[in-house]
């Protein structure tokens, strides 16, 4: 039977837990209201910033040296609670922490009842939050899951394990981290102490102490439903996080000040269990994350707030200047315990966890690489609601959160209620732009302006040592992860830029062979027709983990795929066929990686009744332009149905079977990703080329740069291609991500009528003279035509016979009803960074995003069969739509010279009339889809929300996010 829980160890300064001695009681009452008067009166605001030793800190282990301690009696602020006004009723669309006030009890969690009393409840209690205080598995969702995470001192006698941590968190081996960034896995449970990380304390050393000697995990918190441990470290906004975890857990007061909640202590990593703390730590399904920020401005926080604040930290001298407290901070570190030390007095484990370096915190010196995920707090709007989306925990919780609160009380276990004011719900972390504040205001009066105040306080000397000397590997990471903008950066990433000796995970051969070793150069294919005949000397060895597409040539043949020998003749080789890639040649299930792979996606079998009824309902459709409805019903059809009809009101899917133009239906250019579960809807004109270049590079073609749009092997992985069956599965089953980029409507207009109608070697059968106005003109006429066989051509007017070249985007997938079937949706002005987001959500960036290589050795002359090898100029070597900085391309450019510049080129073919005429009549529905994704900026869009900004009849649920309401 687990021992029964004791007291967790209070923070520094932090009320003391009452005394069973009556008269001692009353005696601190008394002197807390005193105290209560005194902070009140000198006080500017109840508030603490991250600081968990609010008051007067104690010296070594806790305590309340100051004498400033506060106990909060039971009517110390009920008349302020009484005043909260208690609301009815629940509403199922909120989160559990903002759901009406039902009761003003504050009460110690249940699960503490016995271990508590009354007193103190004010400070450590939860308020306003029934389920605190009678369900004994609160804060987690149930007693299966507390039972997952259990403290230590259920397992263990407390007393016996602070004697055990003492030593190893005091007195440690080194007192400052060797900081190599990524050291070898190492986890060991030793004594019942977790030690996860060589060369620093092990977890649990909060149990000895909270300021000096507390260890790297001090601050770490536990989201468990998502798998998410983040690493919280003191000034970088830990405040708003701990907040943010109570708001998650459910506590209806979660603006309090977080520091004393007892709730919060279930989810602290380092108050639990060293089992507990070895796994999550070692399972690679949980995400690690961390902020970091400008040490100099940290630095400058710090001592604004502990220094110089009348209200904390008052045991120090006051009087001291900045420059004072930054050379006690450069002293050297000659002790080896805490006990002994000074905390200002150079930087290691013993110094206060608000300057202690950021590096020193989870292990970040040493397994840089076991974070998934690295933001900075300049960027904490963008970096959070990116992390929360990765976990999963954005569309639950990240963006119900609302800041601030009502205050009730002015002491130091300030309680606030939830907040009543709806018009500032703009989700965690987000800025209030209603009241133009930063999140850090809003949340508890957080900033202290040290980034305005870096001038006063910095001379450009002092900068310097700071940065490059006092915080340089604090600095060095810092800059990294700023340099990244808006995008949140990885640890594996940044080790290889911080040390030459980590190799990282940038190639697969680690991950798979476990080589640290840099794989070899690939060699290039030759170039000339007289090489080509050559045999080589000797066959260069397969590189270890290297993706397929990659690998050096072995085999300069290229053959029909196997799967199609004696269906075709060999003068078909060189457009339809694969070059390079032995496998094509040999393996029938080539291109799938088996063949039990292969049978899950059969191909539709052509017969005449298949075409036929093709035939009809994909040239004659009931509705020659649909209605564009953006949140159609999900249409439900028999299993047995002949052709796939997945959105009503247009064409079903597999009409590109039929047709390649006028008539070709909605899914033409839809590709598949098996492995990823990622369908993705290709769009002409919207970078389709890279994207089929892509297809072949994941299904292992070495000759993957080469004109895809003939080759037979990416048959395979067409969507129109698949049977009806397998059609209906990828887009029924939730698990499959369906994604899209999209384009300015005018700007793709103008690029198909350069590249199509200009172009002396494409479409020949049209009229090169047309010039753009006949060209829009010709578009504008309506559509009054029943089948494509009577539309007159593909310029008259725009409907499901129009070329999907200029076709409208909306038709493409069933857009324009089914937008909510779109988890992401990217805009191709942004295609470096929705590419990455995307491809990182479904799982490829790491595995082939980041190691596709743009262009390549291009052999023969011919524009439709063109044949390229892979790539070997590894100098270019930026990962899939990633921009080639070195010779300042675009992707598009770089990736079989596919960009034709139309958008430096709209001022010369639009009038102010003719850019509206097309963006707000002839491409209306565009226009808004591409507006919408455009204003997101570097962020993926998703669909469920942008539909409810086209339509008012489209209502997603705010707390599923997918699920919607048809009105």
């Amino acid at each position: 039977m687990a021992a029964p829980l004791s007291p967790p160890p209070s923070p520094r300064g932090a009320p003391p837990r009452a005394s069973t001695s009556k008269a001692v009681h009353k005696w601190l009452l008394l002197f807390s209201w005193l105290l209560v008067v005194a902070h009140i009166w000198f006080s500017p605001d109840g508030g603490s910033d991250d600081d968990p030793t609010f008051g007067a800190p104690g010296r070594e282990g806790g305590g309340n040296a100051g004498g400033d301690g506060f106990v909060g009696g039971p009517g110390a602020i009920s008349s302020s609670v009484d005043a909260v006004t208690i609301e009815g009723g629940v509403s199922g669309s909120l989160v559990a922490a903002l759901q009406p006030i039902t009761s003003r009890e504050c009460c110690v969690p249940a699960v503490y009842k016995d271990v508590y009393t009354p007193d103190d409840v004010y400070c450590f209690g939860t308020c306003f939050t029934e389920r605190a205080c009678n369900d004994t598995s609160y804060p987690f969702r149930s007693a299966e899951e507390k039972a997952l995470f259990p403290l230590v001192e259920e397992r263990y006698e407390i007393g016996a394990h602070k004697k055990i941590l003492q030593p190893k968190c005091q007195a440690p081996e080194r007192m400052t981290p060797p900081v190599v960034w990524c050291q070898k896995p190492h986890a060991e449970t030793e004594d019942g102490v977790a030690r996860l990380v060589d060369g620093i304390p092990p977890a649990g050393c909060r149990h000895v102490s909270e300021g000096s000697g507390s260890g790297a995990f001090q601050h770490a918190i536990i989201f468990p439903a998502a798998k998410l441990a983040f690493c919280g470290i003191p000034k970088v906004g830990i405040t708003q996080w701990e907040q943010f975890l109570r708001f998650y857990m459910g506590a209806k007061d979660y603006p309090s000040l977080p520091h004393y909640k007892l709730d919060r202590n279930f989810l602290q990593f380092d108050l639990l269990d060293p089992e507990a703390q070895r796994r999550i730590w070692e399972d690679e399904e949980w995400t690690w994350a961390a902020f970091v920020r400008d040490p100099a401005e940290r630095l400058l926080s710090a001592y604004l707030d502990k220094v110089k604040s009348t209200a904390q930290f008052k045991w120090m001298n006051k009087s001291l200047t900045f420059d004072d407290f930054v050379d006690r901070l450069a002293m050297q570190v000659n002790v080896t315990r805490c006990a002994a030390k000074d905390p200002l007095v150079g930087l290691g484990w013993c110094s206060d966890p608000h300057w202690r370096p950021q590096v020193y915190s989870c292990g970040l010196s040493e397994r840089l690489d076991r974070f998934q995920f690295i933001g900075d707090l300049h960027s904490a709007a963008d970096h959070t609601r990116e992390l929360l989306e990765r976990v999963g925990i954005w569309e639950s919780h990240g963006k119900h959160f609302i800041n601030g609160g009502v205050k009730v009380g002015r002491n130091p276990c300030n309680i606030a209620s939830h907040p009543s004011n709806h018009t500032v719900h703009v989700g965690f972390q987000q800025p209030e732009e209603a009241t133009n504040k930063s999140a850090a205001h809003v949340a508890y009066n957080h900033a202290k302006g040290s980034k305005g105040k870096m001038d006063a306080y910095y001379s450009p000397e002092l900068l310097e040592k700071v940065q490059e000397d006092l915080y340089a590997d604090d600095y060095k990471l810092w800059k990294l992860v700023n340099a990244n903008g808006e995008k949140l950066s990885k640890g594996k990433e940044l080790i290889t830029k911080l040390s030459s000796k980590c190799a990282g995970d940038g190639n697969v051969a680690e991950r798979t062979t476990g080589n640290t070793s840099a794989p070899t150069q690939s060699p290039s294919a030759e170039s000339s027709e007289e090489e080509e005949e050559e045999e080589p000397a000797e066959l260069p060895p397969p590189i270890a983990g290297v993706v397929e597409a990659l690998q050096p040539v072995t085999s300069k043949e290229c053959c029909i795929p196997a799967v199609y020998k004696g269906k075709r003749e060999p003068k078909d080789v060189l457009c339809f066929g694969t070059c390079f890639t032995e496998r094509a040649c040999t393996d029938k299930s080539y291109p799938f990686s088996s063949p039990e792979e292969k049978e899950m996606f059969p191909q539709a079998n052509i017969t005449a009744k298949y075409r036929q009824r093709l035939m009809k309902e994909c040239r004659s459709p009931e509705n020659m332009v649909p209605p564009v409805e953006w949140c159609q019903r999900p249409n439900l059809e028999a299993e047995n149905a002949t052709t796939a009809h997945l959105v009503e009101n247009i064409p079903p899917a597999g009409c590109s079977t039929i047709a390649n133009s006028g008539g070709s239906g909605a899914f033409q250019h839809a590709i598949i990703f098996p492995s990823a579960k990622l369908a993705f809807c290709g769009i002409p004109k919207v970078g389709i080329t890279q994207w089929e270049q892509f297809l072949r590079f994941y299904m292992g073609a070495k000759d993957y740069p080469s004109l895809p749009h003939y080759k037979l092997d990416r048959d395979f992985f067409q969507f129109d291609k698949l049977h009806p069956a397998a059609q209906r599965q990828i887009w029924d089953d939730n698990e499959w991500t369906w994604a899209a980029f999209v384009r300015d409507p005018a700007e793709r207009l103008l690029s198909a009528y350069l590249d199509k109608v200009k172009s002396k070697t494409q479409f020949k059968w049209m009229n090169k003279s047309l010039t753009f106005d006949d060209f829009v003109n010709q578009l504008a006429r309506p559509v009054n035509y029943t089948s494509c066989k009577d539309s007159g051509g593909h310029l008259n007017g725009l409907g499901w016979c129009s070329d999907p070249h200029w076709r409208p985007q909306v038709y493409s997938c069933g857009l324009s009803e089914r937008l909510d079937r779109f988890q992401f949706i990217g805009d191709i002005g942004n295609a470096a960074d929705h590419t990455r987001e995307l491809l990182e959500r479904v799982g490829l960036w790491e595995s082939h995003g980041k190691h596709f290589i743009n262009g390549g050795v291009k052999i023969g002359r011919n524009p439709w069969c063109t044949i390229a090898s892979h790539s070997h100029d590894h100098a270019v070597h930026v990962g899939f739509q990633q921009p080639d900085e070195v010779r300042n391309r675009t992707a598009a450019k770089v990736a079989y010279g596919h960009s034709k510049g139309s958008k430096e080129k709209i001022d010369k073919f639009y009038t102010p009339e003719l850019l509206k005429r097309v963006q707000e009549e002839l491409y209306a529905d565009d226009y808004k889809l591409w507006k919408l994704v455009n204003d997101n900026g570097v962020r993926l869009s998703k669909g469920t929300e942008l539909m409810t900004k086209l339509s008012s009849t489209c209502v997603a649920k705010p707390a599923l996010g997918a699920a919607i309401v048809y009105q």
